[in-house]
């Protein structure tokens, strides 16, 4: 994890050299690596996450306050407190359908502007009344899970932000621009930022209509790297993108629809890096290469002949038509040169709308297709 890489092990290395020139007879240099690799590695062993996770979700308390230092109280790192508030909201809060369709009603009577003539006193009343209301009912949307996220990190003394922006869905017809607001976090860890999404990683709506929602925990959304997060979470304050070089937003929604899968799969490089591919009836062949060191054993397109009822793709070529009977399987063949995987395809129909790529079963990109006369 990036955040052992720019923290710890700098403080590390040097404590080594340190130690290694006050040692009476210096070592040879693989001597010398080694120690070093074992400071690193007992010092990230400190970090259980398996043990941070089984404590946060066994702890229960009726108030903000109360929930922040059961939940904090036992760690002395930030890292673990943070992971520890993480866990316990993605645990026990669901998303709140309802209140996605009438947000005015579900927050209706929360907002008191009477109660003072300080502003700041008003919002702080009402964030708290948002945060109460998630923790009495268990479930909310984008909203309360950042409220509540940045609620208990404060009472923590953890310096954290509420980022407001737009997302993409995967149903989202890429290259055109959609309106879909959002709210996520960005936290401070031993004074370095860090972005996560509770709200993504908590589950999936059932549809595009969000009818329903699957509690279905995904650990893509704690401490994502920006330049991953960025695919799908575009800051309305950029500097919350916390990246050098920011893409525009119209080549946001112009990129490709990336699925986790695709950086588990460790995937270096792809073709076509353009979301939108223009074919034409005469002329429907696509030429698609990813570079990975993973073992490649398959390469699956999905071809859709319209756009997916379903938020998010199937996981695994198994679960396709599953996810949309419509959908169509092709299994082309490749060839790999190196560390690449490359596939000329010739597009089955006309009327496909969009194509999935699978990688050893596992969803990885997607294209919108157009297709002109």
């Amino acid at each position: 994890m990036p955040l052992f890489t720019n923290i710890f092990v700098q403080q590390l290395f040097f404590l080594t050299v340190t130690l290694y020139w006050q040692l009476p007879m210096k070592l040879s240099l693989t001597a010398f690596i080694c120690l070093f690799a074992t400071i690193v590695c007992a010092q990230t062993k400190t970090i259980n996450f398996a043990a941070v996770d089984k404590n946060a979700k066994q702890v229960s308390a009726a108030t903000a306050a109360d929930l922040s230092q059961k939940l904090t109280a036992p760690y002395k790192t930030e890292l673990e407190k943070v992971r520890a508030i993480f866990i316990w909201i993605t645990d026990n809060i669901a998303y709140d359908v309802y209140a996605y369709h009438n947000t005015e009603a579900a927050y209706a009577g929360l907002f008191r502007p009477y109660i003072s003539t300080v502003d700041s006193i008003v919002k702080k009343d009402y964030n708290d009344r948002v945060v109460q209301k998630v923790l009495n009912e268990r479930k909310a949307i984008c909203d309360g899970y950042s409220r509540l996220f940045k609620t208990l990190c404060d009472y923590a003394n953890i310096q954290s932000v509420i980022v407001d922006g737009n997302i993409r869905w995967y149903t989202d017809r890429i290259g055109l621009a959609t309106s879909r607001p959002h709210a996520w976090n960005a936290v401070l860890i031993d004074k370095k930022w860090y972005l996560l999404d509770a709200t993504w990683a908590s589950g999936t709506a059932t549809d595009n209509e969000v009818s329903g929602f699957v509690k279905r925990y995904n650990e893509f959304y704690f401490l994502p790297e920006p330049n991953k997060l960025i695919t799908d979470h575009y800051p309305d304050d950029t500097k919350w993108a916390l990246l050098t070089n920011i893409p525009t937003k119209q080549q946001f929604y112009g990129l490709p629809h990336f699925h986790t899968d695709f950086y588990t799969c460790n995937i270096k490089t792809y073709s076509p890096t353009d979301g939108t591919i223009q074919l034409t009836c005469v002329r429907k062949n696509i030429h698609i290469e990813l570079e990975t060191e993973d073992v490649k054993e398959s390469l699956v397109i999905g071809e859709y002949p319209d756009l997916p009822s379903t938020i998010k793709s199937a996981a695994s070529v198994d679960s396709l038509i599953t996810a949309n009977e419509h959908a169509k399987l092709y299994a082309p063949k490749h060839t790999i040169i190196g560390n690449k995987i490359i596939l000329d395809y010739e597009l089955q129909s006309v009327n496909t709308k969009r194509i999935d790529v699978y990688y050893n079963n596992k969803a990885v990109i997607s294209y919108s297709i157009w297709m002109f006369k």
